[in-house]
């Protein structure tokens, strides 16, 4: 019972539906509220299944703040990344959840536009504001967790001869094969020769055309998969292409150690390896992946260098190693 209630009174928030956004920032209001989405998560998991899961009773704000109270996110920052860890909520959403759940700290954005003789300007504040000091302190940490990983994965790139990387503006003809099945899977057939939901559909249609066929020909055609194009979901994972390869590296190892894994999966010597990242060179052996900038889910460009192989001393050597056919049979031959 009880969670019906809730879920009735908070309805879009559970089906995720008509939701607010910080990069467009809707009209009619100058205020959101924001909940951590680990808090979200746990109540639509007891509103889906109320016997089976513990009801929520406290929103923890607290996990988004510093420990002098203060936030510990920009607008810039949420509109390009850190928004993955909370839930935008509409004034009247954030009215229900304060009636049914202890709320230890509101935690709010403002946006505040003027008019000025240079045209209009847009200002986002925060409530609690925003702990600059803590703010520091929290990216110089998650930098220097990029620098100390472990078992974390990178990826090796093969660029061909011609310099050029393999081809990224078609990537369903370069994805693995199971990623290709798993997008085909994904993504509606356009054609519906092959689809017998399709198939049946269209000729539902034509029945119903021939039936009717003394009243004007007004009947709407089924709607199908296809015209709901807008509702494909795209993968976020990296997407590895024909001729890349992942690696299972730490932040302390050398690159002369990482060439070593490259040769075992590219069969390529360490000596003939040309690594880069982001357009710089890796040339220092001795370095360490977190001192050369490697972080996890790097990409590392390998260019391979064409073995100059001497022809004529392989010849010499396979001379001396293979007697010629007209002693076979003597007894010179064990001389």
């Amino acid at each position: 019972m009880m969670a019906l209630d809730q879920k009735n009174q908070l309805l879009n928030l559970f089906h995720e539906k008509n939701r607010p956004t910080l990069t467009k920032w809707p009209q009619g209001t100058d205020v959101l509220y924001i909940v951590p989405l680990f808090f979200v998560d746990e109540w639509r998991k007891f509103i889906r299944r109320p016997t089976k899961s513990s009801p929520v009773s406290n929103v923890g704000n607290t996990l988004l703040l510093c420990p002098h109270g203060g936030f510990m996110f920009t607008y810039d920052s949420l509109i390009n990344g850190d928004a993955q860890h909370i839930a935008l909520l509409w004034p009247n959403e954030w009215d229900v959840i304060s009636r049914l759940f202890i709320v230890d700290q509101p935690i709010s954005i403002h946006c505040f536009r003027q008019t000025t003789p240079n045209g209009s300007t847009t200002q986002y504040t925060t409530q609690p504001d925003l702990c600059w000091e803590c703010r520091e302190s929290f990216l110089f940490q998650q930098q220097r967790d990029l620098r100390e990983y472990t078992q974390a994965t990178i990826y090796i790139r093969k660029v061909i001869e011609d310099k050029r990387m393999i081809k990224e503006a078609a990537p369903e003809l370069n994805a693995s094969s199971s990623e290709a099945e798993e997008e085909k899977e994904e993504n509606p057939k356009m054609d519906g020769e092959k689809d017998p939901d399709f198939s049946q559909s269209q000729d539902g249609a034509k029945r119903l055309k021939l039936s009717d066929s003394s009243t004007p020909s007004t009947a709407a055609v089924p709607v199908t998969n296809v015209t709901k194009l807008g509702g494909i979901r795209r993968s976020t994972r990296h997407r590895k292409l024909r001729g890349e390869k992942a690696l299972i590296v730490s932040a302390n190892q050398t690159l002369k150690e990482l060439k070593i894994q490259i040769m075992h999966a590219f069969s390529v010597a360490p000596f003939d390896q040309n690594l880069s990242i982001d357009g710089k060179s890796l040339t220092d052996d001795l370095a360490t992946l977190g001192s050369l900038g490697v972080i996890p889910e790097s990409i590392i460009c390998l260019k391979a260098d064409e073995p100059i192989a001497d022809y004529a001393a392989m010849d010499d050597v396979y001379q001396v190693r293979m007697p010629e056919e007209g002693f076979k049979g003597t007894g010179l031959l064990g001389h």
